[in-house]
């Protein structure tokens, strides 16, 4: 039997409903053209743009290299203007190979760019709000196969994202505690470590989509430490691990939610980040309604990850 269950931060409804995952269903080939050369790949430099970080000794020698995105959505710093800042960073100069096969040292070397980066975007004053996210297969909207992750800055703050602030905000001032470190203390771990936890929300979105939460309480990613790049490494790497074993390599996102720029909000933003398994398209009741349909019970989810765990 379905059940409804209501987000009170982001103010979204989900359905839990396990019996639609006994749906018959066609099987769909997805059609995925390939261009004979790769932008991203080692000696196709000349088809970004100038790149603004590598971690190599010259242009063609380099595992990890961000440039800004070819085709942005939005258009460079106009201070007059809703504009913003658009990287890609491209992870590997290994064209197929999956987030799950990363040695932790070049996981780790990753994350260390993504502080990098936005620690150099936050220094244009009219960004108020970052985003980095990855986008992996073509049902979580990736339109090139080798691995990546974008950064987007904004010179604005998307509508969502203050009202979220805004309940945020509230649940502070009226419990007296961050929400994400209640949810961290109060909701069933799957993994941790030292430094962070690992944890399906009750009103989980997406079938076994789960949470990264530091255990001490950071408003910015950019205060991460060296030993807390280590361990959100290693339980990134057995998450995307565990995944991939228990529901045969899925597409997924992997959304990174920051602090905003030129506000106070460090007593009740607490940085996280969602991995999502993208096993079902969102259809026109998702769409019509702005309500999701969840095919997994988080509460599930939680024991079967636990179950597989790699």
């Amino acid at each position: 039997m379905a059940e409804l269950r209501f987000d009170p931060i982001n103010r979204h409804t989900v359905v839990i409903a396990p019996e639609r995952s006994k749906r018959p269903k066609d099987e769909f080939r997805e059609k995925t053209a390939f261009s004979k050369k790769c932008p991203f790949c080692p000696g196709n430099e000349d088809q970004t743009p100038p790149e603004n970080f590598s971690n190599g000794d010259n242009v063609n020698n380099w595992t990890i290299r961000s440039f800004p995105n070819k085709y942005p959505a939005f258009s460079q710093l106009d201070e007059n203007g809703i504009s913003g800042i658009q990287d890609i960073i491209v992870e590997s100069d290994k064209h197929d190979i999956n987030m799950g096969d990363f040695p932790l040292s070049h996981l780790k070397e990753l994350f260390q760019v993504y502080k990098k980066r936005l620690e150099s975007i936050k220094k244009n004053k009219t960004i108020k709000f970052i985003l980095i996210f990855k986008n992996h297969g073509v049902m979580a909207g990736a339109t090139l196969e080798h691995t990546h992750t974008q950064i987007v800055g904004l010179s604005f703050v998307p509508r969502q994202v203050e009202k979220t602030m805004q309940k945020l905000k509230k649940h502070f001032d009226e419990e007296k505690q961050c929400f994400y470190c209640r949810l961290a203390e109060q909701s069933t771990v799957i993994f941790e470590n030292s430094s962070f936890v690992l944890i399906s929300p009750r009103e989980a979105r997406f079938s076994y989509e789960t949470w990264i939460v530091p255990k001490k309480h950071q408003m910015h990613y950019e205060e991460i430490t060296d030993a807390q790049l280590a361990d959100l490494s290693e339980l990134i790497s057995k998450q995307i691990n565990t995944l991939n074993s228990m529901l045969d390599n899925p597409a997924f996102n992997i959304v990174l939610n920051n602090g905003l720029y030129n506000q106070d909000n460090n007593r009740f933003f607490h940085w996280n980040i969602q991995i999502i398994p993208r096993i079902y398209y969102q259809a026109g009741f998702e769409l019509g309604t702005g309500t999701f349909i969840n095919q997994v019970e988080p509460e599930n989810a939680v024991l079967e990850l636990k179950q597989n765990a790699l």
